[in-house]
């Protein structure tokens, strides 16, 4: 062979190949890794089970419904991240229901591992149910209150971007 000699395309056609599928490759691996890394937790832990219990989340929400209950949810911002959530709980004759035990259940939709609940106790002096509350980080939460007074039991769900 004659270095002088040009080479001849129907060589260069597999090492085209090559090199088109090793970048695939490569780009492929980069975007793996990415994604390892910055995962935030989006699934829903056991969600097969969660879909088998779908009816009895249906009857829970038409007996809610024969309560009549009403929920008023609100936050009230101290500082950053730092606030007061205050609930008022209502009965069908829209008379306050002082008696009931409230668990807030706050929740980061966009990362796991944030999550908390607080205590809501009934405050005599605004006759309303309130805790202070600190979130561990700036951004969109959704604040779940879980009423229960004997058997009978209210929910209800508020979703605030807290600075």
């Amino acid at each position: 062979m004659n270095p002088n000699q040009p080479i001849k395309k129907s060589k260069l056609i597999p090492w085209i190949f090559v090199i088109f599928f090793s970048t695939f490759i490569i780009v492929d691996i980069v975007y793996i890794v990415i994604a390892e890394k910055t995962w935030r937790g989006l699934a829903i832990e056991n969600g097969y089970q969660k879909g088998l219990k779908y009816n009895k989340t249906i009857e829970a929400l038409r007996e809610q419904k024969k309560l009549g209950w009403k929920m008023d949810i609100k936050y009230q911002v101290i500082k950053i991240k730092n606030g007061f959530l205050v609930v008022n709980l209502f009965d069908k004759n829209n008379q306050k229901i002082i008696d009931a035990n409230l668990i807030a259940n706050i929740r980061r939709p966009v990362q796991e591992g944030k999550d908390f609940s607080v205590n809501l106790k009934f405050n005599l002096s605004t006759q309303s149910y309130d805790s202070a509350v600190e979130f561990p980080m700036i951004g969109q939460w959704t604040v779940e209150v879980v009423a229960r007074k004997g058997d009978d039991v209210y929910q209800d769900f508020k979703r605030w971007v807290i600075n």
